[in-house]
């Protein structure tokens, strides 16, 4: 519920630096199993962006020691947030 009022994406200027520092506490997260992963992962994925984020987030997704988990939650947020992002332009 936290997430679902947090992330508006009327707000866009205001929440991009956030979308930034999902990845920055998702590099330094010990998901704690597959349950723990889709929660925190899943449940704080950004609804909105810029284009950087979504370097940064298959760059994450991509990298060696990303949990498998998180590899394919992140993979699937950029690629939604790439078509929201096309949708709104």
């Amino acid at each position: 519920e936290v997430a679902n009022a947090f992330w508006r994406p009327v707000q866009h200027p205001l929440l991009v630096p956030w979308a930034h520092r999902y990845l920055d506490e998702l590099e330094k997260l010990d998901t704690g199993g597959m349950l723990a992963a889709l929660s925190l992962v899943g449940g704080m994925v950004p609804t909105t962006c810029d284009p950087g984020w979504l370097d940064r987030a298959r760059e994450l997704a991509t990298a060696e020691e990303t949990d498998p988990m998180v590899r394919n939650r992140l993979l699937t947020g950029a690629d939604t947030l790439e078509r929201m992002l096309r949708a709104r332009s």
